[in-house]
This record gives C-alpha cells, sequence and structure tokens, in this order.
C-alpha cells in the first residue's frame, strides 16, 4: 500500500526527528519537503497546496514544551493533515427499502469485480439481502462476468437486454422477494464520453439512486480526478471506491480525490479476491503508510477467515517444519497480499531485511509447488533434503533447483529471525494458525 510514498514520508520523518529546535529556516525545508514528495507521487497541486499551507501555518504557532521534541510534534502534525486530506469516510444511505446503489465508472476500473465486493461484503458484514443487476449491456461479457461472481457468493442476479429494464425489473423483483439492496453494475467506456454520460443521466433521472458510486482505479494517480469531475458535472456522486490499493505505490489518486472533487471514498479494494475489500478508514490508512501499523485492522482480517483449530501450531518454532509452514502459509493467504498484512504490524516497514523475503502472490504459487512437491518426510525434516532430491522437487514442482534453495535458505532464516530477540516476543494473535508474528 504506497509503499513508495510510505517509505519517503517515513525517510522523512526520521529527518525530523533530528530537529533540536524549529526556526523558520527549519519549517521552510519541511515545507519544501513535504511539497517535492507529494509532486513526486503524483498529488494534484491544489491538495499539495492545502497541505503545505496547513503544515506551515500549524508550525509557526506551535508552542513547544519540554515533554515532547520538535521533530515529534512536526511528525505528528504531519500525520494529522495526511488524515485531514483523505478526509472522513463516506458511506451508503439505507434511508430508502429497497436501497438503490449505481456502481459508475470507465472500463478497466474493476467496476464489476467491486459489485460483487460490495454484494458479498454487507451480505457478510451487514446481513443484508443483496441482488446483483447486470446493466452493462454494450459489453456482453460483463454481464456474464457479474453472473458468474453472483454465483460464487451466492447472491441473485438480475439482467435484462435495456439497462432501463433491467434496473425497473430489479426494483419489483427486489419489493417482491424482499431484497434490501440492489447494486446496479452500469456500463463504462475506455474512456469518459457523452453517449455514456448520457445514459448515466437518464437513468438517474427515471430511478433517482441514492447512492451513485464512482469506482475508479487507484493506479491513475491524479488522473483519477479528471475522471471524477467528468462523472461528479453529470450524476451527484454520493462516494467513491479505489481500487488497485494494494498496488499503488504513490498515492496520488488517494490523496488527490477529496480535495479536488469533493467526493469520499468509501472502500479500498485492496487484493483481486472477493474479500479483499476494506471499508475506507484515514486514520488507519495513514497509520500504515507512516509505520505505525493497523493491528485493529489485522484482527479483523483474522477473525474474517475459518481457522483450522485441529490444525494447531507448534508453540517452539524448533518444532516447525514445511508441513505447518505449507498450512500457515495457506491460512495467510485467504487473508490478502502478505506485504499488505505485514504493513499492519507496527515498525515491520522499518526492518528491510524481512520486506525484501516478502514474496508476491506468483511467488507465493511457486512456493506452495515446491513443497507440495517435496514427500510427507522431507517436509517433516527438511536436513534430509540433498542434491538429489532438489532435482526431484525442482522437476516436480516446475521451478528451478535455484528456488528449491532459496526456499530452504529462506525458511532457515525465518526460523533463526523469529528465534531472535528483536522479533521473539512478537505480536500474539488470537487464533492466528501462524502463531507469532
Amino acid at each position: 500500500m504506497l509503499s513508495d510514498f510510505s517509505e519517503k514520508i517515513q525517510s522523512l520523518f526520521k529527518k525530523f526527528r533530528g530537529y533540536g529546535k524549529l526556526t523558520e529556516k527549519e519549517i521552510n525545508e519541511i515545507c519544501r519537503d513535504i511539497r517535492l514528495l507529494f509532486l513526486e507521487s503524483d498529488i494534484a497541486l491544489s491538495a499539495t497546496k492545502k497541505i503545505v499551507e496547513e503544515i506551515k501555518n500549524r508550525l509557526s504557532t506551535l508552542e513547544f514544551t519540554t515533554e515532547t521534541s520538535p521533530g515529534t510534534l512536526v511528525s505528528n502534525i504531519v500525520r494529522e493533515e495526511l488524515i485531514n486530506l483523505l478526509g472522513k469516510p463516506g458511506g451508503i444511505d439505507f434511508s430508502e427499502k429497497p436501497t438503490l446503489v449505481m456502481m459508475v465508472g470507465i472500463q478497466g476500473s474493476g467496476k464489476t469485480t467491486t459489485s460483487a465486493k460490495i454484494a458479498n461484503y454487507f451480505a457478510t458484514k451487514e446481513n443484508k439481502k443483496p441482488l446483483l443487476v447486470g446493466a452493462d449491456v454494450r459489453r456482453p461479457a460483463a454481464q456474464l462476468q457479474l453472473e458468474k461472481l453472483s454465483q460464487q457468493i451466492k447472491v441473485p442476479f438480475f439482467t435484462d437486454k435495456d439497462p432501463f429494464l433491467a434496473c425497473e425489473g430489479a426494483l419489483n423483483l427486489a419489493r417482491s422477494k424482499g431484497y434490501d439492496l440492489i447494486i446496479v453494475d452500469t456500463a463504462g467506456r475506455t474512456h469518459v464520453d457523452e453517449e455514456l454520460l448520457d445514459e448515466l443521466k437518464a437513468l438517474n433521472e427515471r430511478f433517482h439512486p441514492k447512492n451513485n458510486i464512482l469506482v475508479i482505479d487507484s493506479m491513475m494517480g491524479q488522473e483519477a480526478t479528471k475522471v471524477a469531475k467528468a462523472f461528479f458535472e453529470t450524476i451527484p456522486l454520493t462516494g467513491a471506491i479505489l481500487t488497485k490499493f494494494d498496488g499503488d505505490a504513490r498515492g496520488g489518486a488517494a490523496f488527490s480525490l477529496r480535495e479536488v472533487t469533493g467526493v469520499p471514498l468509501i472502500f479500498l479494494g485492496v487484493g483481486e479476491k472477493i474479500q479483499n475489500l476494506e471499508k475506507f478508514d484515514p486514520v488507519r490508512v495513514v497509520n500504515r503508510i507512516v509505520g505505525m501499523g493497523d493491528i485493529e485492522g489485522l484482527i479483523e482480517k483474522v477473525s474474517d477467515i475459518k481457522i483450522d483449530t485441529s490444525k494447531k501450531p507448534p508453540e517452539e518454532i524448533e518444532k516447525w517444519n514445511f508441513d505447518t509452514f505449507l498450512e500457515s502459509m495457506r491460512q495467510i493467504r485467504k487473508m490478502g497480499p502478505l506485504e499488505e498484512l505485514l504493513s499492519m504490524i507496527p515498525g515491520f516497514s522499518s526492518i528491510k531485511q524481512m520486506k525484501d523475503m516478502i514474496p508476491d502472490e506468483k511467488q507465493m504459487k511457486r512456493i506452495e509447488a515446491v513443497m507440495l512437491s517435496m514427500t510427507p518426510k522431507e517436509r517433516k525434516k527438511p536436513e534430509i533434503i540433498d542434491a538429489s532430491r532438489k532435482r526431484r522437487i525442482a522437476k516436480g514442482s516446475g521451478t528451478s533447483i535455484q528456488e528449491v534453495n532459496q526456499l530452504l535458505k529462506q525458511y532457515e532464516m525465518f526460523k533463526k529471525m523469529f528465534k531472535s530477540k528483536n522479533l521473539k516476543k512478537g505480536i500474539k494473535l488470537p487464533n492466528f494458525p501462524i502463531g507469532r508474528i
């Protein structure tokens, strides 16, 4: 999550903590550093100007005490202003029954998948009875995709060849069947054009939805604000969802959208899986960015997955083997990208040795293939894996001997690090299969 931005802001915080006093020179230097960081991160100029002005005003009137160092106060102020810039979270207006939600956005933003994610979220967490509606009749694959997703999450699906008839039919079906949430996947385009906006405007005038939610790709940077403006000038947007937030390194869209358009963020898409949807919380987002972690969010993710309590991990790290390693990895993958999870642990981002060892989803699949190619005896006693066994494991998993060696080496490194004084105590997570992180 915003890895480049996070690394740079934490580097600035380290620099700020070195300040023994704050004169006009230091204040100007702080503002310059923040301005450069924001511009390098593709954050809108208006948002950059706003946060720099707020920080400068607060620093200029700051009263110091002997209890807190100037550098710590500066870091606290910058953190608070980052939270303010993201803005308060939005939400869904459920005042009308059934509640109608129009999902809007351009093609490639993840609108169809996000529609299913929202349905799953409210069905599993808020006890709602959602109905998914395929109103994107211009892209046949969209209706098929949404129908398959609806089957996957066991949510009813409705569509029609005409978007207006699809919405009308969905409302009638919801009233007769007792569905209290209608999520409409509207037509998208490769870019914003008049035909698309005219259709959305007509749908809005016909059905008067209380919720018009813009789905936008976080990787677009501040370009996202131009797309948002085009939609906002056509229909009354009530909120936005940023997709691919886990892959966004800079944060241009996140830190620009609210300031430029006034549209609040409601959810963040943090992975490809249906459950990879987070309710937007500016405090949690900023805390993770600045290295303070998000233990509450991590525990929520742990609580959301079904743990097989019959497979308890050994209490002592010396008793670990590849069977427990494989089981723990599978449980962790259910919660989302590994780097995203570990960023929720306070101070994790500063441990470069561990950051460099984090595999992405593709690598995780290859690691699993290597472990599955081991015999039960090899998984229990990795020390017996010699050169000939490595060749067999590599061939069976479709990997290389080098990758097998790398996994064995990383496994031993993890064991050593968990036994070290710095990480031994760790953070105890209730019912978490890996035991300690």
